[in-house]
Formats: C-alpha cells, structure tokens, sequence
C-alpha cells in the first residue's frame, strides 16, 4: 500500500487543524479554571473575556480524547510547550520488597511507556491523597502478580536536585538527593 503525496498532504492537514484545535481547547480550559481560582489576578482584558465567553460542560470523552492528544504531545502545558521551562532535578519511584530488595518495574519498552504515563498522573496528584494511593495501589498490584513471593512493598520517591545548570559544561555536577517514603502496601488476600 502506497500513500499518495495528495493523500499525506490532507491527512497533515487534518492533524494539523486537530494540533490547532487541542492547543486553544487545553488553554481555554486552564484559562478557565485559572480564572474562577485566581478572580482577583485577572486584569481587565480577562475579566472582560470571561464575562462575555461562556463554556458549557465539555462531554467527557472529548475532555479524555483531546486529554490523552495533549499528554501524548506535550501541549498539555499550555505555553510551556513553546518555552519549555528545564528542570534542576527530577523524581523517581522506587519500589522496595518487605525483604528491603529493589523490585524492577519496567521489563519491557510497552512497560516504560505505561509506566511514564503512570507516573504523569502520579505527579499531577502527588497532593490528591486518594488519587495518590489509588495509583500506587494500582502499579503495587501488577507487582504482586508477577512476584508472589512478596507480601509488602514500600514505595519511595527518590527526588534529585542538581545545583546549575553552567555547570554541565564543566561536569562539575552536585546532585544531592532525598528518598521518602509515600507509602506502604500489603498484599491483599481476598
């Protein structure tokens, strides 16, 4: 099967207007959520905006569809995908048996991406407690069936912080780092 040039470009073009289309839809949402939050912040152009822009609910699968395009290709950071911001430090969960070994999560290439989605959500919902442990539970049960052996796992999050950025350059990294226990989850035995 061969694509036609006229074909590919009206599938770019299509997926370009849907790229478009999941741009303005996140930022008009944050912007909205921003504002019924932050009232007093807005200047009067925004003040002016929302009074005269009204946003029905959004059906749900159009929220998960244009959420999961967004997550998939970064714009779900609204302007930061055009300036993205770089980090001085990164996190990592860690998972721990009752018998203090570290237990390997991702064995396969499908594994690493299921398990930085996973860990997406979980950053967005670090606060949510019930989100938090929802999750954890979520990721802890794949574990326990592949391991029966293992009764309790304890997961941390292993924060590291690196000092400047100049000095990548000369390789003269000072990276300290911090484990904290989130959580502790027994197996359960139903």
């Amino acid at each position: 099967m061969t694509i036609r040039p006229k074909e590919m470009k009206n599938t770019l073009k299509i997926l370009l207007v849907f790229h478009i289309i999941s741009l303005l839809f996140v930022n008009i949402v944050a912007f909205k959520d921003f504002a019924e939050k932050e009232t007093k912040r807005l200047n009067l152009l925004g003040k002016a905006f929302l009074s005269n822009f009204k946003i029905n609910t959004i059906p749900l699968f159009i929220k998960n569809t244009i959420g999961l395009y967004s997550n998939m290709t970064g714009t779900n950071r609204g302007y930061e995908f055009f300036s993205p911001n770089v980090s001085n430090g990164s996190s990592k969960l860690i998972f721990i048996s009752e018998k203090g070994k570290e237990i390997k999560v991702l064995k396969s290439i499908e594994s690493k991406v299921k398990f930085l989605t996973a860990t997406y959500y979980f950053n967005i919902h670090i606060f949510d407690e019930d989100m938090k442990n929802k999750l954890l539970a979520s990721i802890s049960s794949r574990i326990f069936t592949l391991n029966p052996q293992i009764n309790e796992i304890s997961v941390y999050i292993k924060i590291s912080k690196y000092n400047k950025l100049n000095n990548s350059i000369t390789k003269n990294y000072n990276i300290s780092y911090e484990k904290i226990l989130l959580s502790k989850i027994k197996r359960n035995e139903n």
